[in-house]
């Protein structure tokens, strides 16, 4: 991930040193700001991801727990 962080920091140092048509050095450097807008909006949502991942386990393991318990108390009271 290190290294496409990289990447982009080398593309918008290169467009923002090009001596080329002023329309090309603006569209490269609004590609890259929206390129870096996605990456990090992609990170946060992993996070998200991951967080979620480990709540599911947890409801699982609760949702399990409860069962049993329900499945015992059913069998006290019968």
């Amino acid at each position: 991930m290190n290294n496409q962080l990289d990447e982009i920091t080398k593309l918008k140092h290169y467009f923002k040193t090009i001596d080329h048509e002023p329309k090309t050095k603006e569209y490269g450097l609004r590609l890259v700001e929206i390129v870096t807008l996605l990456w990090n909006e992609n990170e946060f949502l992993k996070g998200k991801i991951v967080k979620a991942d480990r709540d599911f386990e947890w409801l699982e393991k609760k949702a399990d727990e409860w069962m049993l318990k329900a499945m015992e108390y059913s069998q006290t009271t019968e």
